[in-house]
């Protein structure tokens, strides 16, 4: 009880920094699975081995970009099954197969 009443007895700024600080752990463990997932198996990424075996080379923004969306797909585990077949081209629903197909 001495802690409710500790925070209705709150200033205005102190609220406030409070309600921030919950939305944003609020916020950060909504994007955890989402970052687990794409940092690891960061260095495993289809869209690495995919581009190496091509022999194509992507600008940095390019880079992170395919990066991320390599790191979010559901489709990882057939693009190694496709590697190791010795594919040179990801699944056609891939969303870095138009970067991969220059």
């Amino acid at each position: 009880m001495d802690f409710l009443y500790g925070i209705a007895h709150l200033d205005g700024a102190t609220l406030a920094v409070l309600l921030l600080a919950v939305a944003l752990a609020a916020a950060m463990l909504g994007i955890l699975p989402a970052w687990r997932r794409v940092w690891s198996e960061n260095a495993r990424l289809p869209v690495r081995r995919f581009l190496h075996r091509r022999g194509t080379q992507l600008v940095r923004r390019e880079a992170l970009e395919a990066e991320l969306r390599c790191g979010l797909c559901a489709s990882k585990a057939t693009c190694n099954r496709l590697l190791a077949a010795g594919a040179k081209a990801p699944l056609a629903g891939c969303p870095n197969a138009r970067l991969l197909m220059r």
